[in-house]
């Protein structure tokens, strides 16, 4: 072989790598440049849970919700490391994406080679990109996929290798995956599919050894999860945290219809579909693939196994919110990575050597610029406000911020905020305690059995607190019709505010608005009914203002 032919080989071999961190510097830079996207209302759940472990609070003390406790404590590290704002979070997650976009790379060319790497890679990051899954914000899918991609990457260490230390990782792995979030169970249920099938072809069908190896991955499976229950336990939450995480989520993920199930799949999934047909199709071809050729073939478990995975993770409930389909964004770009290899091989026999390398090169360059094509306004040109418009609509997640200075402004720090909606982005941004562990409102007015005695606790913790601040959202036009659960929130708001609380503020806007907020403070035009269509109105407690 001629010196030129090994520097080309040498070249090529290196090409996919070289790849990679341009898709790494290409995500970082579009990530950077929106850094300062509002929260939303689960990035401030999880930061307003973390802002208190940091104050020495354990979960479900003073706060609750049904999630795991993995993502208050993963959200916790982030403004440790970085600080408690909204730009830290965001900075966490681009480390976090960065992470699993490698961790995909590495999967890809571990399973057959390193273009596989690179095509996969960098299907997964345009797509966990796309604010049609909300990829901007930090949500827990997010950490729950960066856990199950390392826990995968760690099987296949362990199959190449196998070594036992790659085997207990991959369980410590996937076990964390489900403690970030309960929908990380169904993938880590795929994680023990592909750990069968692998400790199967290495160990063969000899008991002990097969059981050994097993147990091996199941004990690190559990760990993460036993260490999370005994640490609630300590903590003395331990019966809080079982009526949320799995009481109260029960019963929250049987309110919807199955019959509506279809309509919340179309309205979560399509939006992504659209804006990223090329990315689809391959990776439909990709799957098929692992039917269709021998080569193929070995990946079928790991691609059948997490296909069904992240499907029924982002199922239960049947509420098909948009940032549940990151769970199934690395099947998709794995099947995207083995589709291009499908292609490659297809034509790897054609007489033109250019007929060889054209073909999978156009796809790839195609589906990629199509998807940035797609894309372009929301990387490229609009302001974080903007994205935030575009993707949430009415909601106040851009107003939070002026909100949050306002009370900030006007308290101290053991003061507390009372919110009659579900902002919990506002204490968080505001420093200040929330008066009520019922971060969102609507969990107290759902039809589901749980419902009044939520409400009633809701309110005698308000009413113990006496906050300093209190906080009324009109969030849905004033024309809806309410059920007789949320009156008889507003009645007992009402006569509560009314008796101790005097009006002090209103945050007003409309829809598709921008600009400055700036609050209604003159008493007549408080007196006045609003002049758009959303507001927060704010309350401030008589003996607590007088006694500055």
């Amino acid at each position: 072989m001629s010196e030129a032919s090994k520097t080309f080989k040498a070249f090529a071999a290196d090409t996919p790598f070289l790849l990679l961190v341009c898709v790494i510097v290409f995500t970082a830079a579009i990530r950077l440049r929106v850094l300062d996207v509002p929260l939303e209302r689960d990035e401030g759940e999880y930061a307003t849970m973390a802002q208190l472990i940091l104050e020495g609070v354990p979960p479900y003390a003073e706060a609750y919700n049904m999630k795991f406790p993995g993502i208050y404590f993963a959200y916790a590290i982030v403004l440790a490391i970085f600080g408690q704002t909204l730009q830290a979070i965001h900075f966490g997650l681009l480390l976090v994406n960065t992470a699993s976009i490698i961790l995909v790379y590495f999967i890809g060319k571990t399973l057959v080679n390193g273009w596989v790497g690179f095509s996969a890679s960098a299907a997964f990051a345009l797509l966990t990109l796309s604010n049609r899954v909300h990829g901007f914000w930090a949500n827990a899918e997010h950490f729950v996929v960066l856990f199950a991609l390392a826990g995968l990457l760690a099987l296949l260490r362990f199959r190449n290798n196998r070594g036992t230390f790659p085997l207990i990782l991959s369980g410590l792995m996937f076990g964390t995956a489900v403690c970030i979030k309960q929908h990380g169970a169904f993938l880590a249920l795929a994680g023990c599919l592909v750990a069968y099938s692998v400790i199967r072809s290495n160990a063969g069908f000899p008991v002990v050894p097969f059981a050994r190896q097993m147990g091996l991955f199941l004990a690190g499976l559990v760990t993460p999860l036993a260490a999370a229950f005994l640490s609630i336990a300590v903590s003395g939450t331990l019966d809080r945290f079982l009526f949320w995480s799995f009481t109260y989520a029960r019963a929250y993920a049987s309110i919807l219809d199955v019959n509506d199930a279809p309509h919340y799949f179309r309205s979560g999934f399509l939006p992504l579909f659209q804006t990223t047909l090329l990315l689809w199709l391959v990776a439909g071809l990709g799957f098929a693939a692992v039917f269709l050729t021998n080569t193929l073939k070995p990946h079928r478990v790991l691609i059948m196994s997490f296909l069904a995975g992240g499907f029924l993770a982002v199922t239960p409930g049947f509420i098909f919110r948009p940032h549940y389909f990151i769970l199934l964004i690395p099947v998709a770009a794995l099947s995207f990575g083995l589709g291009i290899e499908f292609i490659k091989t297809f034509f790897a026999r054609a007489h033109a050597p250019w007929l060889r390398i054209a073909p999978p090169m156009i796809v790839v360059v195609m589906a990629l610029a199509s998807t940035v094509a797609a894309h372009a306004d929301v990387f490229f040109s609009l302001s974080p406000r903007a994205i935030t418009r575009l993707t949430y609509g009415g909601q106040p997640f851009s107003q939070s911020l002026p909100i949050a200075r306002f009370i900030q402004e006007r308290s101290d720090r053991e003061d507390r905020i009372g919110i009659i909606g579900s902002e919990p982005q506002i204490p968080f941004y505001a420093q200040r305690r929330p008066a009520s562990g019922y971060l969102y409102i609507n969990s107290t007015t759902e039809p589901q059995p749980y419902a009044a005695k939520m409400r009633e606790e809701f309110m005698r913790e308000i009413e113990s607190a006496a906050p300093r601040f209190l906080l009324y959202c009109q969030l849905t036009p004033g024309w809806y019709a309410t059920g007789e659960a949320e009156k008889e929130l507003l009645r007992w708001f009402r006569a509560y505010a009314r008796e101790h609380y005097r009006f002090v503020a209103r945050f007003e806007w409309t829809p598709g608005t921008d600009g400055p907020l700036e609050p209604v403070t003159n008493a007549a035009e408080l007196e006045a009914p609003p002049g758009q269509l959303y507001f927060i109105s704010i309350y401030e407690h008589r003996e607590k203002a007088g006694a500055e």
